[in-house]
This record gives C-alpha cells, sequence and structure tokens, in this order.
C-alpha cells in the first residue's frame, strides 16, 4: 500500500531538527519515504496511485522510540499484583484480596510490583509474615516501585536459599537480630529468587504484549528498547512471528555474555525488525532504595553510600570483553561514584564499531559531565523519573540537588542523547516524558513550580531524544530517526505545540502511527 500525506506541517528532525520542512506532503511507498514536496511532486513521483490521507494542517514527525523499557513486565502487569501508587498497608492488603478474587487459581508464584517504601504508611509492616498472611499458599515475590528491590513471603525466600542468605547475599538482604530474612532482598539477591520462578502462561503473555502494543501504537511509539532476559526475548519475537509491527533493540543480560560471544553475536549487527545491541550491565542501585553508589552518604543516613555493584577493576574485564567479541556494553548508573567509574571504563574502550551508553545518569559532578563530552558515549535518560523523583532528591541528596537530572547540560553535551521511560517503573507516555524534560514539575503537576529550572530544555530537543537520538542509540540513524526519502516510513502525527500552554503535551496522543509504511493506529478525525 502507498499514500500521501498531505496538508501536513513535516517535523523531519533532519539537520539540526529545530526547523519545520517547506514541503507539506510526503510519499510513502514499499515501506519507505520517497519523497517529500507538494501534493502534485508526490503525485508525480508516485509508481502507483496512492491513498491521500489529509494530516489536516497536524504535525508529522518521525515515530517515536523508547530507548529504555521493560515492555514484557509493563504487559504483564495487565494480570499480575499491582501496588503501585498505594500508601497504605490496608491498600496493600485489599489490593491482595482483589487480586485472589480475580485469580480463584493462583498462578504458580504470585509476582507484581509497585510498592513504594518511600511513601507507605507503615514501611515496617513490608516484611514476610504480611505475605504469609495475604498468600499462605504460594510462593511471593514483588519488586519495588524502582525494580531494584523485591518483597518476599517465607515459602519464596526458602525456595530460593535467602531465608538465612549466605555470607556472599547478607548484605543484600535484610535480616533479623538472628539472621534470618524479614522480607525484603536488594540488587542481584532478587536476580537469585528469579531463578526460582515458574514462567508465566505464555498465552497470557502474548494477549497482554498485543493490548500493550496497541496501546503504544495510540502514543506514536513505533520501536522501543527492551532491558529484559531471554524470556522476554523470545515472547517480544513470537508477538512479531505472530503479526505485531514493530521494532525492538533487545540488551541482553549480562549472564548471557559467553553465550553471546560463543554464538559470534555482534552488537546492532543486524537492523531488523529485532536487533541485539549491547550487553546490559548494573554499575549500582537506585535512589528510591538508596542503593545508588555515592560518594558522599545519603542525608540523614546512617553512613550508607549505596552500592557499587561492580569494583573498577571488575567492570574493566567485564567491558573489555565484550568489546574484544564486538559486543557494546549498556550500563546502568544513577549515582555520582557509578558515573564517574563507568565514563572511566568506557572511555578506555571507545572504537569506531562499539556503542558503548550509559542509561540513567541521574546524579553526576561537573567534572564527569567535561569527560563525557571527551567521549563518544551514548546517554540514555528518562525525563519521567525526575518528577517523582523530586521528594526523594530533596531528602537523600540535599547537599548535591544541583548534580540530578541535568538534561540541558547533556543536551549541551552534544553525546548522542535518547529518551526513555523504564517503564513499568513509570508511565511510558513519551508526552509525559516530553512534559517532563520541558517543565520539571513534580508529578507533572502543570500547577506546580519547576524544580531546577536552569535545567529545563525545549520540545525541540525531547522530540529529538525520543526520534533522531533515540535511532542513534541503535546504530540505526541511516535507516530511521529522521524523515528523509530512502527512509523507513516510521511516522506519527500529532497537534502542533507552538503557541499552545505547556500542559498540551500531557493531553496529546498520536492521531495516526505508521511502521514501515504500514497503519498501525488510524485516529485522525476521532481527536
Amino acid at each position: 500500500m502507498s499514500y500521501i500525506l498531505t496538508n501536513a506541517q513535516i517535523l523531519s528532525m533532519a539537520g539540526n531538527g529545530r526547523s519545520f520542512e517547506r514541503a507539506d506532503s510526503i510519499l510513502i511507498e514499499e515501506g519507505l519515504i520517497r519523497a517529500l514536496g507538494t501534493l502534485s511532486d508526490c503525485k508525480l513521483a508516485a509508481k502507483s496511485g496512492p491513498e491521500i490521507i489529509d494530516i489536516q494542517g497536524k504535525v508529522v514527525l518521525p515515530a517515536f522510540c523508547d530507548a529504555h523499557t521493560h515492555l514484557v513486565e509493563l504487559a504483564k502487569g495487565r494480570f499480575q499484583l499491582k501496588l503501585r501508587d498505594l500508601t497504605s498497608i490496608q491498600a496493600i492488603r485489599e489490593a491482595a484480596d482483589s487480586y485472589r478474587k480475580a485469580n480463584p487459581l493462583l498462578p504458580e508464584w504470585v509476582l507484581g510490583d509497585g510498592w513504594d517504601v518511600n511513601i507507605i504508611d507503615e514501611p515496617q509492616a513490608l516484611n514476610r509474615q504480611l505475605l504469609d498472611e495475604l498468600f499462605p499458599d504460594k510462593p511471593v515475590a514483588l519488586f519495588s516501585k524502582d525494580y531494584h528491590a523485591k518483597w518476599c513471603n517465607t515459602l519464596a525466600l526458602k525456595l530460593s536459599g535467602l531465608l538465612k542468605p549466605s555470607a556472599s547475599m547478607q548484605h543484600l538482604v535484610r535480616q533479623d537480630s538472628e539472621g534470618v530474612a524479614t522480607g525484603i532482598i536488594y540488587e542481584d539477591a532478587t536476580l537469585q529468587i528469579e531463578k526460582f520462578y515458574t514462567p508465566a502462561n505464555p498465552t497470557l503473555v502474548q494477549t497482554a504484549l498485543r493490548n500493550e502494543l496497541q496501546e503504544l501504537a495510540t502514543l506514536g511509539i513505533g520501536s522501543f528498547h527492551s532491558m529484559e532476559g531471554s524470556s522476554a526475548a523470545e515472547a517480544l519475537q513470537t508477538a512479531q512471528q505472530n503479526g505485531a509491527n514493530f521494532k525492538c533493540v533487545w540488551h541482553f543480560p549480562l549472564d548471557m555474555l559467553d553465550e553471546m560471544i560463543a554464538r559470534g553475536v555482534k552488537s546492532y549487527q543486524d537492523q531488523g525488525s529485532f536487533t541485539i545491541g549491547g550487553a546490559k550491565l548494573f554499575a549500582d542501585g537506585a535512589l528510591g532504595s538508596q542503593t545508588a553508589a555515592m560518594f558522599e552518604p545519603y542525608s540523614n543516613s546512617d553512613g550508607n553510600t549505596g552500592i557499587l555493584r561492580h569494583s573498577e577493576a571488575e567492570l574493566d574485564e567485564i567491558v573489555s570483553k565484550a568489546a574484544k567479541a564486538g559486543i557494546s556494553s549498556t550500563v546502568h548508573a544513577i549515582g555520582d561514584k557509578a558515573l564517574y567509574t563507568v565514563i572511566k571504563v568506557l572511555k578506555r574502550h571507545q572504537e569506531p564499531k562499539l556503542l558503548h551508553r550509559i542509561e540513567h545518569l541521574q546524579c553526576i559532578r561537573d567534572q564527569d559531565l567535561a569527560e563525557l563530552e571527551d567521549s563518544s558515549i551514548a546517554l540514555s535518560v528518562q525525563p519521567v523519573h525526575l518528577v517523582n523523583d523530586i521528594p526523594m532528591i530533596q531528602s537523600y541528596w540535599q547537599d548535591i540537588q544541583h548534580q540530578a537530572y541535568r538534561f540541558k547540560d547533556m543536551v549541551a553535551l552534544g553525546n548522542p542523547l535518547a529518551f526513555g521511560s523504564d517503564a513499568p517503573i513509570e508511565t511510558i507516555n513519551p508526552f509525559a516524558g516530553i512534559f517532563a524534560a520541558t517543565q520539571r514539575k513534580l508529578h507533572n503537576n502543570p500547577q506546580a513550580e519547576s524544580w531546577m529550572p536552569q535545567q529545563i530544555i525545549e520540545p525541540f530537543d525531547a522530540l529529538k531524544a525520543y526520534t533522531l537520538g533515540a535511532a542513534q542509540l541503535s546504530a540505526s540513524q541511516h535507516l530511521r530517526g529522521t524523515l528523509e526519502p530512502g527512509k523507513e516510513a516510521d511516522i506519527c502525527v500529532i497537534d502542533d505545540w507552538r503557541n499552545q500552554p505547556p500542559d498540551f503535551w500531557l493531553k496529546q496522543r498520536s492521531y495516526l502511527t505508521m511502521i514501515n509504511g504500514k497503519i498501525i493506529h488510524y485516529k485522525i478525525n476521532t481527536y
């Protein structure tokens, strides 16, 4: 099928990405952009009679790419236990009761996420005994909101060997005075328990994925990066085989590195609907769990500086091993000490064929920004984290708040920069991310004051980070990320935000979303 989108304002993102094209029409044939020009120009260039779609003066731009998701986990949330935004133990009890009623035949493992020790009224009640009471007959493991801790019941801890943790795990398991796990485990201990899970029903997963992908299309998202394990990758590939139209870059977990090397995998080598990216490493934890690695102790803590999950030497050995095999490193780093360490290591292993990238960059010192500028390291950032993290930044990083979420400074560096969501930890809605980056308001509340407004960026810069920047972070900018002849026809259509109030972004959806020239969402006359 071929199309001409006409009567459009075309933001191609080519060049500096800040100017609209003089053309008002775009020709799409055989999955590619063939021409930009007037309607007459496009008709003359067409090989056959295309369908003409009147865009009604709206903005046509590249489809969005979310550069950091856990998409299958997001989809599973449609049938797992969700505790997001619950502020009381009573609300958790009610959510568990509703889950049991909705699932009279419980799965082999009760899984879910969303609890937040920073907002719950009785944080001391987040223990294994409460989960034993709520689910006495099944192992339970529930991720925290930031996915860096799990709340487990006694049966789950017994099955995984963490009820009385070994010496190597003791620092990752909260224990009582007798050395018995209380129910909260952190970081690598959460990976340990996952080895004992019973996989989710594949049919449930595929149904949930199909519904989630439909939602993504309404948001203008045509592609995403997945930071998940092999079972999630298989689920995504199965969805594509079943007809789902999306593009995915999969960053595989570190424990698969040897397997990938043995298979001869090279990062970003095969640019198709499913591309293998880098090896996903964790340099530290998260702000919410106070496990992000810091140079100075968290404010009002007992000297806690977080967890550096690899020493500099260990990290260097991993990155070097992967690089020699042609595999890039995709490294989670949130705290200033973690970022300092990661930047040093990645700079040692820069090569034209490698695309090293850092995920999150939530707290970074001036001198480390300068080190980034003198590198080819790509930056993957999630603006939606900021709007919910402001109270924790003020509580835990009191003296270094100016180091947090430095969006404008990152844009100024010139390094490849992409935006994402870290869904399901935050909303996958890119418009919420754009509002967060351009307004910096607590909980994206339009009435709130902008926090650290000197780091606000322009909408053009945010849109670039969701389009061309995201393509650069998958080494695919020659194929997508801009609207130019010869590139893949990945397109979305939104309203013109110029001369609109800032909260415009919070109400926006895509009118039309197209991947490889195929329309996957079209409601141009209904919004």
